[in-house]
């Protein structure tokens, strides 16, 4: 029997174009996920790899890493705000532009792409 995703709890990142011209609009280019390895009680912490595709294109690039829990919290409240980063993808890898949102997380960006 399949096991049921409902009130799984992942994390998602997407990859969102930076825009040359400041009134155009940024563009989603890719999403993808990752369910957490177990359940996490409330106030609790848990470390886990996640790997997320780097774009193929050299750049600069806005990574979006937030929460989501299937068909349950929205996880939208103050304190749950997802870690927002501009990165540079180049021949040398993937290395922050700007600090993520939250300095306590720990973040680290591999150059692997597919």
């Amino acid at each position: 029997m399949p096991r049921s995703l409902k009130h799984t709890v992942a994390l998602v990142a997407r990859w969102w174009s930076v825009p040359s011209d400041p009134a155009a609009e940024p563009k989603l280019l890719s999403e993808s996920s990752q369910t957490l390895r177990r359940d996490v009680d409330p106030g609790e912490e848990i470390r886990q790899l996640f790997g997320a595709t780097v774009p193929k294109e050299e750049g600069v690039y806005d990574l979006e890493v937030h929460v989501v829990q299937i068909d349950g919290a929205r996880f939208a409240a103050p304190g749950n705000a997802p870690l927002r980063a501009r990165v540079r993808v180049d021949a040398d890898g993937v290395r922050f532009v700007t600090p993520q949102s939250d300095p306590g997380s720990e973040v680290s960006l591999g150059a692997d792409t597919p």
